[in-house]
């Protein structure tokens, strides 16, 4: 399916787009660390991946949670 103008936008909250965003750079960094053999880098970018990774599935519980809060109350 194409995205047209007229389909419905995602929603996402800023802290789960910086954690995705994270979640990249750490991945990116850990495969650059990887081919030039640099441990420490893999590690540094293991470590940016799985706080991107938390900051992303934290983010989207939150989301979820306030989402079903609106609508169980009345209006």
């Amino acid at each position: 399916m194409v995205a047209s103008s007229s389909s419905k936008k995602v929603n996402m909250p800023a802290a789960a787009r910086s954690g995705l965003v994270l979640l990249l750079l750490g991945a990116l960094i850990v495969g650059l660390g990887s081919y030039f053999g640099r441990g420490g880098l893999s590690f540094y970018g293991l470590i940016i991946a799985v706080a991107g990774f938390l900051i992303y599935i934290i983010a989207s519980i939150k989301r979820s949670r306030q989402n079903e809060k609106d609508y169980r109350s009345p209006k």
